[in-house]
């Protein structure tokens, strides 16, 4: 490991077949040092990988002392986590002169070409292989996402225990429907656009970095507006007999004065509809604020004044991808043609 310390070594170092490749080209010499930090750390022996996590300081020597002189202690365990620590306090104390060896390593891989990127369309692509292909891509999706809000409702006995992860927040699924898909690069233009910032609602976004947004919707009209393209939206698909599939953000309302609980779906940007028929105005309650610093949620249970409280909220859980891979989590609900009442049963 004191080689990745050494300008030497450092400048002996070149781009790698995955590096090229890869498509990779905006990395910098941290991300280089890290990389290699990773491959030789893999390498060491477990004494080894131990001595090192003591000496940076990832690891209690302390931890390991405990387990030699007592059976109910387990040896530390080692994680990516601790890895990355790790190789960031090595970073930190590297001197400037190695660092500026790993920035020009960077460079020099940023510079390669990326091996199978288009730089122009090729001339036998015509407007219409594009109005194909964006149709073939939305149809795929219409089918994929049509699949999930038919799927039937989960009795409680099938209820899943797995969590899913978005952002902070660590989901179990229970009785809620979750899916993974695709979205092509054009098709994620057609829906978004450039910036989701323009389309996104503030509040509704809860992260962001420069690769990924995991955004909260709160309503099934919502999430129905934000896929409608050419006419249809693969998030509201409407029976022979006229049932609505789709999905919503759902809530635990408490009656203050009853006491009851209630459950219900935000259908629109203004209405819940609960599972008994009774219609409410969003504003007439008090949702949760989700707090991004440690991904919980705020409540408010000493609303007294309203007629109800939120017991519970499940938005509409969506995460887009810059790579074009996405994650929804969200209730799913069938209504009545009207949109006045919740069919339970389907």
């Amino acid at each position: 490991m004191r080689l990745l310390n050494s300008v030497e070594y450092i400048q002996k170092l070149k781009p790698t077949s995955r590096d090229t490749y890869g498509n990779k080209r905006n990395l910098n010499g941290y991300n280089v040092f890290l990389r290699y930090f990773f491959s030789n750390f893999k390498i060491l022996t477990d004494d080894d990988q131990a001595e090192l996590l003591c000496d940076l300081e990832a690891h209690s020597r302390e931890m390991y002392t405990l387990s030699e002189e007592d059976s109910i202690f387990s040896l530390p365990e080692v994680t990516t986590v601790h890895i990355i620590k790790a190789a960031a306090i090595e970073w930190n104390k590297m001197e400037s002169d190695a660092k500026n060896a790993w920035k020009l390593l960077a460079v020099e891989i940023n510079n390669l070409p990326i091996l199978g990127a288009f730089t122009s369309i090729p001339t036998d692509i015509k407007e219409q292989d594009i109005k194909v292909a964006l149709s073939r891509d939305h149809h795929r999706f219409i089918s994929i996402i049509r699949n999930l809000v038919l799927r039937k409702k989960k009795t409680s006995m099938k209820k899943s225990t797995k969590r899913k992860k978005f952002g902070k927040e660590h989901i179990e699924i229970g009785a809620m429907v979750y899916k993974s898909f695709f979205l092509s690069h054009l098709l994620k233009i057609c829906f978004f656009g450039h910036n989701y910032a323009l389309l996104f609602h503030r509040s509704e976004v809860v992260e962001k970095t420069k690769k990924t947004i995991i955004v909260h919707i709160k309503s099934m009209e919502r999430l129905v507006r934000l896929f409608y393209c050419n006419g249809v939206s693969a998030f509201s698909y409407k029976d022979q007999v006229g049932l609505v599939y789709s999905l919503a953000g759902k809530v635990v309302l408490k009656n203050n004065k009853s006491k009851k609980k209630a459950i219900g779906y935000i259908i629109q940007d203004k209405k819940i509809l609960t599972e008994s028929g009774t219609s409410i105005n969003v504003e007439d309650i008090c949702l949760p604020v989700f707090v991004r610093d440690d991904g919980s949620w705020s409540y408010r249970y000493d609303d007294e004044e309203r007629t109800y409280s939120v017991a519970e909220y499940q938005p509409i859980r969506l995460k887009i991808c810059d790579s074009g891979n996405c994650q929804i989590l969200s209730s799913r609900i069938v209504l009545s043609n009207d949109q006045s009442k919740l069919i339970n049963n389907k």
